[in-house]
């Protein structure tokens, strides 16, 4: 190829050099090999909500339909000391990058849509994301194994070069072996890392290349999945970790914490064992995926901003100064690879806990049942049903701001008959006592007859004791002597009427004898 500008060598070299970073840029983009995160959760669960904190909004967001897109501008702001509460270890981008973030719908049957955030080309390129919420700990481990189930069977379907799932998988387990616990001095009563003072060092410059951030001259590298180092030797992994391992990198999302300290305390009793016992089991649902686990709170603002600067340390590995935090129950911070079985174990060793630690789930954190319950149960229902909610998306949603379910027809129909048979007898009573006995005959021993017959017998009966009133007092006072008047003589007025109640039904006839 002759070069245009120089005839020398280093000119047609630096010509060359152009050419082939263009294309390889215009290749990039077109087979969106560009990193990115996918958000998978149920219907309710706070996705939204938790985005929109992620970007840096307070505003109530919009739930969209189908298959959801965002970026998260990713700036200088990010990384001058990112990861750090001292400002250690500074970095700064040269320009701005933005992470693409798929929000795919709560409704199962949105499945399918998956092909277009994580297709073939971007398998070593996205972090996955699993959110549930705290609003229903009785059905949150069922659902993030449904959509741990729906992303493997996904990534299954890819068809992919067994070599690179192989390759992926490898390159998570030695993230995971090889996880550090950040130096830092202390954590303060919010659960934030306090670093040590160090001497500023002058902030090392990335550029953004192909979606990653690298340091300029060195190699392009997927913090994703770093290449393995021949330094290092390979440690085994503990038992019971990354028995589930799909290649991609996952995080555990637990939105609405505050409801912890508010509604699942104050409403349903919850003990502070029950809490413990539900970390445990998070926990351990995470170890079998090598996954992270924070909890959040998009309401209160609660520890959005540290998953932001983890999944910024995932994704692009910037520094992350953050240590795991899991003495309150609301702030947890697990980071992939800090976690074992033992330490899990830990929270049912001892205390009222450890009477819990055999118990199955669902009797240790029961689904509440009765009225009261109906609004805590909306997010639970609509994810195994289908229906979509209209409210709670707001990461801390209360029950009272969620959309209750409607009474089923045929429920509300029995509840009513069986108010009616108890008010049945008292009408029965007053129409016999008054001159008439249909209440009597209209409910047989308050039995009722079958179906809604019986129901409209019940209704009928208690209401024909102010019928029977009614005539008596018609026939009563316009009744001549001889029948039932107040002068008459022979059979009393109020035999007369007994007699003459049940004809007394039709007003005509009624008003014949009289």
């Amino acid at each position: 190829m002759e070069n245009g500008f120089s005839d020398d060598e280093d000119g047609k070299q630096l010509w060359s050099k152009i050419l082939e970073e263009v294309q390889t840029n215009a290749q990039l983009k077109q087979s969106g090999q560009r990193c990115s995160l996918l958000m998978l959760g149920d219907i309710g669960s706070g996705k939204t909500a938790l985005v929109s904190r992620l970007r840096g909004g307070d505003d109530n967001p919009r739930r969209g339909h189908g298959l959801e897109y965002h970026c998260l501008e990713v700036s200088a702001a990010d990384t001058s000391g990112a990861g750090s509460v001292g400002g250690v270890g500074g970095v700064s981008i040269e320009g701005d990058t933005r992470l693409g973030v798929w929000v795919l719908d709560g409704d199962p049957r949105h499945q399918n849509l998956l092909r277009f955030a994580l297709p073939k080309a971007a398998y070593q390129h996205t972090l996955a994301v699993l959110v549930g919420s705290a609003e229903a700990p009785w059905a949150l481990l069922d659902s993030l194994q449904q959509w741990a189930d729906i992303l493997n069977r996904h990534v299954d379907r890819l068809g992919l070069d067994p070599d690179e799932v192989k390759e992926a998988r490898e390159s998570l387990v030695r993230q995971f072996v090889d996880y550090a616990e950040p130096e830092v001095e202390g954590v303060d009563g919010a659960g934030n890392a306090t670093s040590p003072v160090a001497a500023p060092t002058p902030p090392q410059p990335l550029v953004v290349d192909a979606g990653h951030l690298r340091r300029p001259g060195a190699a392009a590298a997927n913090p994703l999945h770093p290449p393995a180092d021949p330094d290092k030797v390979a440690l085994p992994l503990p038992d019971g970790v990354f028995t589930c391992n799909s290649g991609v990198p996952l995080v555990v999302v637990i939105t609405k914490a505050d409801l912890m300290a508010g509604s699942l305390e104050r409403d349903f009793d919850y003990k502070e064992e029950q809490f413990d016992y539900l970390q445990y089991h998070l926990r351990m649902f995470c170890l079998k995926y090598g996954a992270a686990l924070v909890y959040t709170s998009a309401r209160e603002d609660r520890n959005c901003s540290l998953l932001r600067q983890y999944l910024l340390h995932r994704v692009y590995g910037l520094p992350c100064q953050q240590p795991a935090y899991v003495l309150e129950r609301d702030c947890v911070f697990v980071p992939a690879g800090w976690d074992s079985p033992a330490k899990a174990a830990l929270l049912l060793a001892g205390g009222p806990a450890a009477a819990l630690a055999q118990s199955p789930y669902h009797e240790v954190l029961p689904k509440p049942s009765g009225s009261g319950a109906a609004a805590n149960l909306a997010g639970a229902a609509a994810a195994t049903s289908g229906q979509r909610r209209g409210g709670g998306v707001g990461g801390g949603a209360s029950a009272d701001e969620a959309e209750q379910l409607a009474e089923d027809e045929q429920v509300f129909l029995c509840r009513l008959q069986a108010c009616l048979f108890k008010a049945a007898p008292a009408g029965g009573g007053a129409g016999a006592g008054g001159g008439g006995q249909r209440g009597g005959a209209g409910v047989p021993g308050a039995g009722g007859g079958p179906g809604g017959a019986s129901a409209a017998a019940a209704a009928m009966g208690a209401n024909d004791g102010v019928l029977a009133t009614f005539f008596n007092s018609l026939l009563t006072k316009k009744g001549p002597g001889g029948q039932g008047g107040p002068g008459g003589g022979g059979p009393s007025g109020a035999e007369t009427a007994n007699k003459q109640a049940p004809a007394a039904a039709a007003p005509p006839s009624a008003t014949q004898q009289s």
